[in-house]
């Protein structure tokens, strides 16, 4: 199965409920020259005043400056891995079935299909994750 496979390197900022906190983080960044490759927000289900965002910064200059002027963690770099391909049943549970059994932690996953293509994102803490999930993805796509 053909996928493509891509690293970006992902911060995350803690996001309050007020409806323009999460606009004004990312339009500093926009301002800034950041071309944002993913954006993943969410408010914890029982207190909504605690959220938080992560932002893959992609390309652009001043993404840095302006998502640490943003209150982004530039400090504890977060791994991202993005996959898309053709969409296939049960690829989201195959994926974390198999970083599961090769022991890869994963702080956060994400996944959809629209149509025939398939889209996801893997975030890990460490170096070591990292390569674990490539390695697990390069098994998957034999």
């Amino acid at each position: 199965m053909e996928f493509s496979v891509e690293t970006l390197d992902a911060w995350r900022a803690e996001i309050g409920e007020q409806p323009s906190v999460l606009a004004e983080k990312l339009e500093t960044l926009v301002d800034a020259g950041a071309d944002l490759a993913l954006v993943l927000a969410r408010f914890d289900a029982l207190d909504r005043a605690h959220g938080s965002v992560l932002i893959a910064p992609g390309t652009g200059t001043g993404a840095r400056s302006a998502a640490h002027d943003a209150g982004f963690d530039l400090a504890h770099r977060l791994h991202l891995i993005r996959i898309e391909g053709p969409e296939r049943r049960g690829l989201t549970a195959l994926i974390v079935r198999r970083l599961a059994d090769n022991g890869v932690n994963i702080q956060g996953f994400w996944a959809s299909s629209v149509g025939p293509r398939f889209t996801a994102a893997i975030v890990v803490d460490t170096i070591e994750d990292l390569g674990g999930v490539l390695h697990t993805l390069s098994q998957i796509r034999q």
